[in-house]
């Protein structure tokens, strides 16, 4: 009976430590459910936002195409440009990597001889 007392004792613990990991396995279970809940909503949000900024997207891809050389020629050639002119100099600055954002960067990198062609060749 001995045998049977210490086999019962240890598929007692045995049970517990099996009672207490399902329970840890469920409390992630549930916790992982809500992470899918916040991950689908911030999902569709973002396929929201790429919805609305695709047009955009497009209508700028169509105006670039518009532009020329003496068209970048001239944007250079202000001293002090319209904050609009400045502003998207700036955001291709950012993301061309540039370190400096100001409009000396912008009127270097307006000069570089492929400008129009990269960025039409930008993603």
């Amino acid at each position: 009976t001995q045998a049977c007392e210490a086999l019962l004792a240890e598929i007692a613990l045995n049970t517990t430590i099996a009672e207490e990991k399902r329970k840890l396995a469920e409390e992630k279970a549930a916790e992982i459910e809500e992470q899918n809940k916040v991950i689908a909503v911030e999902k569709q949000e973002a396929e929201n936002a790429l919805a609305e900024a695709l047009p955009a997207l497009e209508a700028a891809r169509v105006a670039l195409q518009s532009l020329d050389k003496s068209d970048v020629t001239e944007i250079r050639s202000f001293a002090k440009p319209p904050r609009q002119v400045q502003t998207v100099c700036e955001c291709i600055l950012v993301m061309r990597g540039y370190k400096e954002i100001n409009w000396k960067s912008a009127k270097g990198m307006m000069s570089e001889a492929y400008f129009l062609k990269s960025l039409m060749e930008m993603e």
